[in-house]
Order: C-alpha cells, then sequence, then structure tokens
C-alpha cells in the first residue's frame, strides 16, 4: 500500500478524535471543523477469556512474595552453624537438565 498524504490525514483525524473521546472535550480536526463527542454512544469492551486469565494469573503472582523469608531464614540459620549440606548430584542433574532443554528449545 502506497502511504501518501491522505492516508497521513486520515490517521491525524482518527488519532483526534480518539483524544477527543478520551478527554470528552471538543477538538479540532485539520480545515477548523470541530469533533464534539457524541454522548448518544455508548462504549463497550469485552476482554477475552484468555485476557481474564491472564490478569487472574498476575494478580494470582503479585500476592506471592519474590523471596520466602521462613526458608531463606532457615538455610543462613543452617550455613551459620555449619550443618547445612550441599546435594552436589542433585544440583549436577539439574545444570544437565537445564543445559539440554535449552538445547532442545
Amino acid at each position: 500500500m502506497k502511504i501518501d498524504d491522505t492516508i497521513i490525514q486520515q490517521t491525524d483525524v482518527l488519532k483526534q478524535q480518539v483524544r477527543s473521546s478520551e478527554t470528552g472535550k471538543n477538538q479540532e480536526q485539520p480545515g477548523g471543523e470541530r469533533i464534539a463527542p457524541s454522548p448518544d454512544i455508548e462504549e463497550n469492551v469485552e476482554i477475552s477469556s484468555r485476557a481474564q486469565e491472564r490478569r487472574s494469573a498476575r494478580d494470582a503472582l503479585s500476592s506471592v512474595p519474590e523471596v520466602r523469608a521462613q526458608k531463606v531464614a532457615e538455610v543462613r540459620k543452617k550455613i551459620e552453624e555449619g550443618t547445612y549440606e550441599v546435594n552436589s548430584g542433585k544440583i549436577a542433574e539439574k545444570l544437565i537438565r537445564e543445559s539440554l532443554f535449552h538445547n532442545i528449545a
């Protein structure tokens, strides 16, 4: 599609109409004509079920703390007491698994 002055002018008009509907004030078009918001138009927005699920998931995640303070305190105490044990087999297994996963994806 060729972009010419007509399309640019139409885009400008649409932008002004959007601004007009957002602010509720009269806006002026490029020819001096005023755009008044129509009180007769009712606007409805429907959110898809997938968007609603995403919002619910985001809200649920925002309520969970990023750091589990109790777990951190337990590990810190074990380290200070010298009783914290590292399972090198588990660490190696997870490193290999993650490496293989990233190479496949």
